[in-house]
């Protein structure tokens, strides 16, 4: 039987088979099929969509990065570790954006599931992603056998409130509202907004109430370090109370305290929002010159007080050098608040020098530094620029509006709302 059934098999002739999948995809479309690319710095690895933008996804997160990075420092990744970022549009879950967090053969693996690509899932995407780096953080100071045992997690207040007060737009978006909030007392109180450990996805009142605390937190003088001891705690699984919070940015544990102090903060900041021009960028410039209160945060030598900040690339080996440059790249990004968008991209570009020089994300040569410092006073020179042709055009509006005033300043109202001045000019 066997052997008739071999001679039957024998007996079929043999047909070339030509397998679809075994036929050679034709170049533009290879393009458009999905693979797995990695980040320039390889600590992100992005999945699901084509090659192109699948590299742009991987340089969005590398942004994230660099964001939370300019307040803690450089975010932990030992060697071959990377966040796997997942692009699945199939819409088989009612979640846009899933940050996950898990072990797998005694190793925590992070993972951000993105299911779709418009700007309110992207901004979710951004806050669940530095989620996940600021948990790195914790991670780095557990044991690796202990980081299975009970996997570390950064509450929603501090994660999202850092990933919104380290983005510009986003920034001022929540100030704004915040600030309105707080203006008609409807803002939560500081205790209160430590309680929200998880935030849902969305745009609501609570996140900007985050982000006025986080920023409030940065800008204070014990700020980084307590956001420091803090992770260290949560690793250690005892995290901060609100009071020992309270007490470690006041120096008291005293709610009202808090209270007041943190309401002072708003209200000054409240007052800077409205300037808009010359007066708020004079306070960036000054950030230019080493200021006797940051050399002494640092234990930095007192004769460096007046000194620009250039001059650092010359002593950049001192150990109070990188954390001078982290301090003020940090001022100098705060100090972008209610200034117009040249004068932000100032800032940015002298703290991006700065983040070079104190080593962020890597060593830079001595040539890197000078060029990045060329590239801030090019931007500062474009701004001065801009400011003085601003001020000749308000002189001019003010003439047209009122030939009598004569030569004085120009009204408050036309320097706070240029829109709205020009819109008064008769229409020709």
């Amino acid at each position: 039987m066997r052997r008739a059934a071999l001679v039957l098999l024998a007996a079929i002739p043999v047909l070339p088979v030509h397998p679809v999948a075994a036929q050679p995809i034709p170049p533009q479309e290879r393009l458009l099929q999905p693979r797995t690319v990695f980040s320039p710095t390889r600590r992100f690895m992005v999945s699901g969509l084509p090659p192109a933008e699948g590299i742009t996804l991987g340089r969005w997160a590398e942004e994230v990065a660099e964001r939370v990075q300019s307040v803690m420092g450089p975010v932990p990744f030992e060697r071959g570790q990377f966040v796997e970022v997942v692009v699945d549009v199939t819409g088989e879950s009612g979640l846009t954006v899933e940050a996950v967090q898990r072990c797998v053969d005694d190793e925590v693996r992070q993972l951000l599931i993105v299911r779709r690509l418009d700007e309110d899932s992207m901004e979710a995407a951004e806050e669940r992603l530095g989620g996940l780096l600021l948990n790195r953080y914790a991670l780095a100071r557990q044991a690796p056998a202990a980081r299975c045992a009970s996997t570390v997690r950064v509450p929603d207040w501090l994660s999202v409130g850092l990933a919104h007060q380290t983005n510009p737009d986003l920034r001022r978006r929540d100030l704004a509202l915040g600030m309105k909030r707080w203006a008609r007392d409807e803002l939560v109180s500081m205790d209160e907004v430590m309680t929200q450990s998880h935030m849902p996805l969305g745009r609501w009142a609570r996140k900007a109430d985050a982000t006025l605390l986080v920023n409030w937190i940065v800008a204070t003088p014990r700020g980084a370090e307590a956001l420091h001891e803090y992770i260290r705690r949560l690793a250690e699984g005892a995290p901060f109370s609100p009071a020992e919070w309270r007490a470690r940015l006041t120096g008291q544990a005293d709610a009202r305290v808090a209270a007041q102090e943190w309401d002072l903060w708003i209200a000054h900041l409240q007052g800077r929002q409205r300037e808009i021009g010359v007066g708020s960028v004079a306070s960036v410039l000054r950030l230019r010159e080493l200021a006797l209160e940051d050399l002494s945060a640092v234990s930095g030598p007192p004769e460096w007080a007046g000194a620009s900040i250039v001059q650092l690339v010359g002593a950049r080996k001192e150990p109070w050098v990188r954390q001078l440059a982290v301090r003020l790249a940090v001022r100098f990004r705060l100090e972008t608040l209610g200034i117009e968008p040249e004068g932000q991209l100032m800032a940015e570009r002298y703290a991006l020098f700065l983040d070079a020089l104190a080593g962020r994300p890597r060593i830079a040569s001595e040539s890197r530094l000078q060029e990045l410092w060329s590239q801030a006073e090019e931007s500062r020179i474009a701004l001065e620029t801009l400011l003085e042709s601003r001020r000749l055009y308000l002189q001019d509006l003010e003439d047209r509006l009122d030939p009598d005033a004569g030569k004085g300043a120009a009204p408050a109202s036309v320097r706070e709302f240029l829109d709205d001045i020009e819109q008064r000019l008769p229409t020709p």
